[in-house]
């Protein structure tokens, strides 16, 4: 069981991520459980990686705005195990807006708004996360 205290001290969320050898169907069948909220929006899985992303409000200066946070999970053979967790401003608009490079970069890109919280304040930008 992985702990996580991403947006608040409450452990009433999961998320239960399960591992099935397709190859062999007597395989046991592994879990990985993530304590603590740990995503409400998009999924992105590559051959090795899975990432979770969950939408976070701030307050800064009484205003308010939204990050996305990432939680990688890396896939070892019947294991998933928690590798690290990611932040960028803005909000990912879903999957499609997220990839993994051949180099195990993750790229992912946002929209966010000036503080001011107008229309014409947004702006769309792309991070690159290295690998660690």
């Amino acid at each position: 069981v992985v702990f996580l205290n991403t947006v608040s001290d409450n452990l009433d969320d999961f998320t239960v991520v399960a591992a099935i050898n397709m190859d062999d169907v007597d395989a046991d069948t592994t879990f990985t459980v993530i304590a603590g909220k740990a995503a409400d929006g998009a999924v992105y899985a590559s051959r090795s990686n899975i990432y979770l992303v969950l939408a976070e409000w701030t307050y800064y200066q009484s205003a308010s705005y939204t990050r996305s946070v990432f939680l990688k999970l890396r896939l070892s053979g019947p294991d998933v195990v928690f590798d690290t967790m990611m932040w960028a401003p803005g909000q990912l608009l879903n999957q499609y807006a997220m990839s993994e490079a051949q180099d195990g970069s993750f790229r992912a890109a946002t929209t966010s708004r000036a503080v001011s919280g107008w229309w014409f304040d947004t702006s769309n930008n792309l991070y690159v996360f290295d690998e660690a």
